[in-house]
């Protein structure tokens, strides 16, 4: 199943080891109605790339816990399938696919996005080359839960792997 047509399907949740384009849960397509001008990119970006830089360094020093403590509420409740289903698709997807992490592209888009429970952030499209020079593409999901010490409190909504910037393309 491709990741565009995963993206069109606003409140199922998958998980699953097997496929790597599978995510824990699913964040609405980007350019969806609902999101206004003052959660478009731009000032807010800080905060975003800070996550960002946690989640992805965390993912390539196999540090599953310090990943999982980025996530988003919204997704974690969503799970349906029981304990350790998120651990697992960490373990078993997510942690090996950047194990042969060399360093990111300067290959970048991004794009406005909302949860199923309406908290809005923004979907950032990266891509890294491996240490054998393979180029690997992602798109990660930063989501505003509130605010936390006068900060915005942003969390992982999602993480699509083998997927690019063509899943901003609602269909």
């Amino acid at each position: 199943m491709r990741a565009t047509n995963l993206l069109s399907i606003l409140c199922a949740c998958y998980l699953s080891v097997i496929t790597l384009n599978t995510p824990i849960c699913l964040a609405a397509p980007t350019g969806a109605e609902g999101i206004t001008e003052q959660d478009r990119l731009g000032a807010r970006s800080d905060p975003y790339s800070r996550v960002f830089d946690k989640a992805i360094d965390a993912l390539v020093k196999g540090d599953s816990a310090a990943f999982r403590a980025l996530l988003s509420s919204t997704t974690v409740l969503q799970e349906t399938r029981g304990p350790g289903a998120i651990d697992a698709i960490i373990q078993n997807a997510y942690i090996p696919f950047f194990d042969e992490f060399a360093s990111l592209t300067e290959e970048i888009a991004t794009a406005p996005t909302f949860d199923i429970s309406g908290k809005t952030g923004i979907a950032m499209a990266r891509s890294f080359k491996t240490k054998s020079g393979e180029k690997k593409n992602f798109v990660i999901y930063l989501i505003t839960e509130g605010v936390e010490n006068d900060k915005p409190r942003i969390r992982v909504g999602n993480l699509l792997l083998n997927a690019s910037k063509e899943v901003f393309q609602s269909k």
